[in-house]
Formats: structure tokens, C-alpha cells, sequence
């Protein structure tokens, strides 16, 4: 599955929302708008490899190898 296809069925399957922030027990989703609690940022989500593509580069598209994060998580 080409990669800007299965970006989006990852997002699709973590409910557009960063599993990060949610395993912290915050709610971050993706959005158009200009969040107010975002310090009037937009936030944009990002598909994440958990396990590094340079270690293993055999998991690229595998789907478990995938998590739905914001920038903010993502830098982190």
C-alpha cells in the first residue's frame, strides 16, 4: 500500500487523535482550526514509526508498527 494511502488508514484507526497525548489522558486531534488551549496553533498529526525504520526497515508499512501523534509529541 503506497505510503499516503496507509498514512491515512492509520489515522482513520486511531480516531484522528495523537496516542500519545491520549495515554497520557489528554485529548489532541487533528484540526483545521486554530486551538485556543494550542496556544493558537493548528494541530496537525503525524504517523509515527514506534520502532525505528533505520533498525528496521523490514516494519515500514506494517500497520502495528504505526502510531497517530502530534508534532509536539513527535519532537518529543
Amino acid at each position: 500500500m503506497e505510503w499516503k494511502k496507509l498514512r491515512v488508514v492509520i489515522k482513520k484507526r486511531d480516531n484522528y487523535e495523537c496516542q500519545e497525548c491520549k495515554r497520557k489522558g489528554r485529548l489532541s486531534i487533528e484540526t483545521n482550526e486554530y486551538s485556543e488551549s494550542g496556544k493558537g496553533r493548528k494541530i496537525q498529526l503525524l504517523v509515527h514509526h514506534i520502532k525505528e525504520l533505520e533498525l528496521h526497515p523490514d516494519l515500514a508499512f506494517g500497520e502495528d508498527n504505526m502510531d497517530t501523534v502530534c508534532v509536539d509529541c513527535h519532537n518529543k
